[in-house]
């Protein structure tokens, strides 16, 4: 991978429009993946979800799991590295993903909802059962303003291979 990102580097590529491609180009796998686990979901259990809410909740999901696996890939010197931190941060945020109605107090049901995988826990919970984007107007706006903060640190902390300390 350091032949690729000399390369690129050499090319005048910035951080931007390379995240920009990467991002585009996982999108539209992603696009594709969802739309058929929606349609298999229907099929299998005859739910009448909320295609709207679906789809809004899964770009911003898209959008903040991506960035994710963007800020951290610019930090870390080596695929490896990398790797062992993200199965670390995919289980915090996994643990924190606990479904909303499961919990009783209201303080901690808010914290829950409050964390980016939480947030589009519930988000994609209540479009699988038919709420419209307008009754996500809480937990939308959480992911995709975790989203919005992951992505910018990603472009703002990326560097070439030969850049990092």
């Amino acid at each position: 991978s350091s032949g690729m990102l000399q390369r690129l580097q050499a090319s005048g590529v910035t951080a931007s429009p390379l995240l920009a491609a990467v991002l585009s180009t996982n999108f539209l796998m992603v696009g594709a993946a969802m739309v058929l686990l929606v349609v298999t979901a229907v099929l299998r259990t005859g739910t009448d979800p909320s295609l709207a809410a679906l789809a809004a909740t899964g770009m911003i999901g898209f959008t903040l799991m991506s960035s994710v696996g963007l800020l951290l890939a610019s930090r870390f010197k080596n695929a490896q590295t990398a790797s062992a931190a993200s199965g670390l941060v995919v289980g915090l945020l996994t643990v924190m993903a606990t479904p909303v109605p499961n919990i009783a107090d209201e303080t901690a049901r808010l914290a829950v909802t409050l964390t980016p995988t939480g947030a589009l826990t519930e988000s994609f919970r209540a479009a699988l059962n038919g709420a419209d984007a307008q009754s996500l107007s809480f937990v939308l706006p959480v992911a995709a303003g975790w989203a919005l903060l992951l992505l910018v640190l990603a472009a703002r902390f990326f560097r070439w291979e030969n850049d990092r300390g």
